[in-house]
C-alpha cells in the first residue's frame, strides 16, 4: 500500500509521535508540522514518551492546495456521487475506504500492521475530521486486537465508566458533554474503544462535539469551539483544565438514554438484549464492512454489564445527580 498512498523513503524524516491505548503504542508519521498539530490535537491525552516497538505505524500524507492528488484518490473521487458516498475494500487482512463527503482515503494493512491517510490539502478537512480523526483506522486496529471502537459516550465516577449509546439525537452526547464539564469523569462523547479482556473503556478523543443549539443547556459552549458557525456543529478539545479527562475506566454499565418531558429524570434496569441491538446497529452502521466479528466483540464486551433506559428530563442538575446515583449502585 506504500505506492498506493504515496509513501517512501522519505518517511525517514517525517514527524514521528507516539500515542499509546492501554498498553498498545501506534507511531504516527506526518509530513509537515502543520499536519502533525492538526491531527494531535485528539489524541493529545494519549501522547507518551515511553520506547516501545509500535504495534500499528499510521502515516499520514497529503499535498497542498491547487497540487494534483494520488492516483488512487482521484479514482476513487472520480467514481463517487453525493448518491455513493463510501467505497469500501476488505480483502486477506487489507482494508480501503475513502469517503466521498470527507474526502479522506483510509487503508489497513493488518500482515504489516500498518494504515494510511490521506487527502490531497489539509484546507479540505470538514471539522468532523479535526475533532475525531481516523476512526476507520482505530477500528480495525482495535477488531485486531479483540476490541471494539464503538459509536457512544462515556463518563465515569471514582474510576467506574458507563457506555451512553443510542441513536443521534438521544441525548447521549450532551449528557456526557453536561456531566463532564459537571466534575465527573470522561472518556468521549462520541467513540470510545471496549476492551472485553480487562472489562474496561478506553478513551481515543479528547474532543467534544455539539449542536450550535446546545448553548441553552450547556452554558458557556460556544465560548469553547475552536471552530465558527458556518459548519454543521462545533467542537472543542477536553484537557484537564476543562475536565477529569481520562484513558481508561472500568467497564461497569451501560445507559441508554432518551429525551423525556418536564424537569425529572429517571432510571431502570432492563434486559441485556436490547443493548446488543442498539450498540452493535449504531455501531456498524458508522463503521462500513465491520462484519461479524466486529458484533461478536462488541457482544463478548457487554455480556456481564447492567444495561439501565434513562428518561432525561430538562433540569441538568437533576439528570447529573440522577447519573452519579447510577454510577454509585454499580
Amino acid at each position: 500500500m506504500n505506492q498506493l498512498f504515496g509513501i517512501g523513503k522519505e518517511t525517514e524524516q517525517w514527524r514521528r509521535t507516539t500515542i499509546a491505548l492501554d498498553k498498545f503504542y501506534v507511531n504516527m508519521h506526518f509530513p509537515t508540522d502543520q499536519s502533525q498539530a492538526i491531527f494531535l490535537r485528539p489524541f493529545a491525552h494519549l501522547i507518551t514518551e515511553a520506547q516501545s516497538d509500535a504495534d500499528l505505524n499510521l502515516f499520514v500524507n497529503h499535498g497542498k492546495s491547487g497540487e494534483k492528488p494520488l492516483k488512487a484518490w482521484q479514482h476513487f473521487e472520480n467514481d463517487s456521487s453525493d448518491e455513493k458516498k463510501l467505497h469500501v475494500y476488505n480483502k486477506d487482512g487489507q482494508h480501503l475506504l475513502y469517503n466521498h463527503d470527507s474526502k479522506v482515503l483510509t487503508g489497513y494493512d493488518s500482515h504489516e500492521h500498518t494504515a494510511y491517510y490521506y487527502i490531497p490539502s489539509l484546507d479540505m478537512l470538514p471539522f468532523y475530521e479535526k475533532a475525531a480523526p481516523m476512526r476507520m483506522i482505530f477500528h480495525h486496529f482495535a477488531k485486531s486486537n479483540g476490541w471494539s471502537l464503538v459509536h457512544g459516550a462515556s463518563i465515569g465516577m471514582n474510576g467506574k465508566g458507563i457506555l451512553l449509546i443510542g441513536r443521534g439525537g438521544s441525548g447521549k452526547t450532551t449528557t456526557a458533554l453536561s456531566a463532564a464539564l459537571a466534575g465527573f469523569e470522561y472518556l468521549g462523547d462520541d467513540y470510545v474503544i471496549l476492551n472485553p479482556k480487562t472489562q474496561s473503556i478506553l478513551s481515543l478523543y479528547a474532543s467534544g462535539k455539539f449542536r450550535w443549539d446546545s448553548e441553552t443547556i450547556l452554558h458557556g459552549i460556544e465560548k469553547l469551539a475552536v471552530n465558527s458557525k458556518d459548519e454543521e456543529k462545533g467542537y472543542f478539545f477536553l484537557n484537564q483544565k476543562h475536565v477529569n479527562l481520562e484513558k481508561k475506566l472500568t467497564f461497569s454499565g451501560l445507559v441508554i438514554p432518551s429525551i423525556g418531558e418536564g424537569t425529572e429524570t429517571t432510571f431502570r434496569r432492563i434486559p441485556a438484549a436490547k443493548a446488543l441491538l442498539v450498540l452493535a446497529s449504531s455501531t456498524i452502521f458508522q463503521m462500513p464492512g465491520s462484519g461479524n466479528k466486529t458484533l461478536r466483540n462488541i457482544s463478548d464486551a457487554i455480556k456481564n454489564i447492567p444495561v439501565y433506559e434513562m428518561v432525561l428530563g430538562n433540569d441538568t442538575e437533576m439528570i447529573n445527580k440522577q447519573l452519579n446515583e447510577l454510577i454509585k449502585g454499580l
